[in-house]
């Protein structure tokens, strides 16, 4: 199997999702305390199979890292049975396949791990257009909850501030994004942010924004280098400062994050209105395509 570009970039993803802070689509869970502590060595190479996905480079062949985490999920294990389940869900290394991600993180969750409960509210929330009953997802992010998996507390969050699945309960959002912050989740940050700015509309300060991006920048999240840039771009919450707004987007894009490319595309194609070099901005749009 060899590696191309977004492999890379899906190879570090699930890497941090399982041992670390890594988006899914409730942006994470943190459960990296409990699998660093497992020592037994079917867990070691685990950690090893996923290393080296972390670590790949183009054209490194990952075949044995991907064998080897799915032989270890068909043997029962349930923290490899995520790992296999992100690796069909995201379709970057295996072909995608829905359906055995699923049935993957259902073993997973059977055999009590609760980071995959989150996975399957992610999953059941994207609704039909994944072909799934969109209801199921708040019964998998309650049972999340309930084995304390903030990735799970993430996904509630986001009920409650869209207000669908369940009644809108702004304050109960703030709050489970406020514990897992508190609980060392700087992950939640931007997401708590991005309700903030909201502002009239959930009635929150939307100024209350900047200090929460804040604190994700200084924690290093690359979503929060994002927002702020965004927001010094923008000049209504803070004076504009183009010059902060670029430092932040190129740090967000060293760290990965090809949408930051985009923007700063878009900033340096307006050339000198912005006192910038609008030769620059093609090669950050050749940049963000290829990521």
């Amino acid at each position: 199997m060899i590696l191309d570009h977004k492999s890379i970039l899906a190879g570090c993803a699930l890497g941090l999702a399982i041992f670390g802070a890594a988006p899914s689509f409730s942006q994470q869970d943190q459960d990296s305390k409990e699998q660093n502590a497992a020592n037994t060595p079917e867990q070691r190479s685990l950690k090893a199979f996923l290393a080296t996905i972390k670590a790949a480079k183009a054209g490194d062949d990952l075949t044995s890292a991907v064998a080897g985490i799915e032989a270890m999920a068909r043997e029962g294990d349930p923290v490899a049975s995520v790992a296999a389940g992100d690796l069909y869900r995201d379709g970057k290394l295996v072909p995608k396949d829905i359906a055995k991600a699923i049935d993957l993180y259902t073993k997973a969750l059977e055999k009590g791990r609760p980071a995959a409960a989150a996975r399957l509210g992610d999953l059941y929330r994207q609704g039909e257009a994944l072909g799934l009953d969109r209801h199921k997802a708040l019964g998998y992010y309650e049972q999340g909850v309930q084995g304390g998996d903030a990735g799970a507390k993430a996904g509630m969050a986001a009920l409650y501030a869209e207000g669908v699945l369940v009644g809108r309960d702004i304050p109960k959002a703030v709050a489970l994004y406020e514990e897992i912050i508190a609980a060392g989740g700087t992950w939640a940050v931007s997401a708590l942010a991005a309700l903030y700015l909201r502002g009239d509309e959930v009635g929150l300060d939307p100024a209350k924004a900047v200090g929460y991006y804040r604190q994700g920048v200084e924690a290093g999240d690359a979503g929060a280098m994002i927002g702020l840039a965004n927001i010094y771009r923008d000049g209504k919450l803070v004076p504009k400062d183009i010059a902060k707004a670029i430092d932040l987007f190129t740090k967000a894009l060293e760290k990965g994050r090809p949408a930051a490319a985009a923007r700063l595309g878009d900033l340096y194609r307006q050339g000198e209105a912005l006192g910038l070099d609008r030769h620059k901005a093609l090669g950050y749009y050749e940049q963000g395509v290829q990521g």
